[in-house]
């Protein structure tokens, strides 16, 4: 059954037309688009949608296969990508509509991540440890596994905030050796490999190593290039423009890093109407 089919039925079962359904939400038209498989719902909508349905994203997902492609996944990474790039912590309810009891194991591990970021992000470090360490138990630490990098990364960075920077060096050396060959890390998406490169580029950044911070920014660039993607390429440009100006020789380098970096960065945050 098709998400489209699956919100039409739960939709007829609580007495509701689609115009009922749409109010405060989207317009009629839009109900309709999605019923007819004709259009997919963003992440907002979904959520309003199940919320006046009185079902849970799983109820909503609970007919569908739970591979890479599925619907579940795109709104798990959908959510996970908002809070690595801009730290949004409006998805408290969003996230609180996932039973993670009936999610596969690799949806669970993405949800507790999810969970680590949020907390994360409001300085809920002990917060955040508790799911960061549930993804670390879950995984055995395994050092091929996405989830387990993001967890392990997220552990430096705590520590980096709570002034323990030999602790925040351990943790992102487990990441490092991980990655040290190539970036082909299964199942993992290019925002969360762009995540990884640009706090080892910044983690070496502070240990003034410029070695390591054109390594890790170079890779994030070429990643995002061959992806056909932006993340985090306006803080790689910066970070190669500091190290380039602290050198005569390649101060006018500098100077174009930096202006890539602000342009890119004037574009990401631009409103359109």
């Amino acid at each position: 059954m098709f998400l489209g089919s699956v919100i039409a039925e739960k939709r007829k079962i609580k007495g509701l037309n689609q115009t009922e359904l749409a109010e405060g939400i989207c317009t009629q038209n839009t109900i309709s688009k999605i019923e007819k498989h004709n259009v997919a719902p963003s992440v907002p909508i979904l959520f309003n949608i199940c919320k006046r349905l009185d079902i849970t994203f799983n109820d909503a997902f609970s007919d569908f296969s739970t591979d890479t492609a599925s619907d579940e996944t795109v709104l798990l990474n959908s959510i996970e990508a908002d809070l690595i790039i801009d730290g949004h912590s409006s998805h408290e309810d969003m996230i609180s509509a996932f039973n993670e009891n009936t999610l596969s194991q690799f949806h669970q591990q993405k949800l507790y991540i999810i969970e680590a970021l949020l907390n994360f992000n409001r300085k809920l470090y002990e917060d955040a440890s508790f799911f960061i360490d549930k993804v670390i138990v879950n995984s055995h630490g395994d050092m091929y596994d996405i989830h387990a990098l993001l967890a392990f990364t997220l552990k430096g960075l705590i520590n980096k905030e709570q002034g323990s920077p030999e602790r925040e060096a351990y943790f992102m050396k487990i990441v490092e050796d991980a990655i040290q060959e190539n970036l082909e890390i299964a199942k993992s998406e290019t925002v969360e490999l762009s995540f990884l490169c640009k706090h080892l580029a910044s983690f070496y950044v502070s240990q003034e190593n410029d070695s390591k911070v054109k390594d890790y920014c170079q890779r994030g660039l070429k990643l995002n290039q061959q992806r056909r993607s932006v993340y985090f390429v306006a803080d790689f440009y910066s970070m190669l423009g500091d190290m380039c100006i602290k050198k005569t020789e390649t101060k006018e380098l500098a100077d174009s890093y930096k202006v890539i970096a602000n342009s890119l960065s004037s574009f990401i945050s631009e409103t359109f109407d």
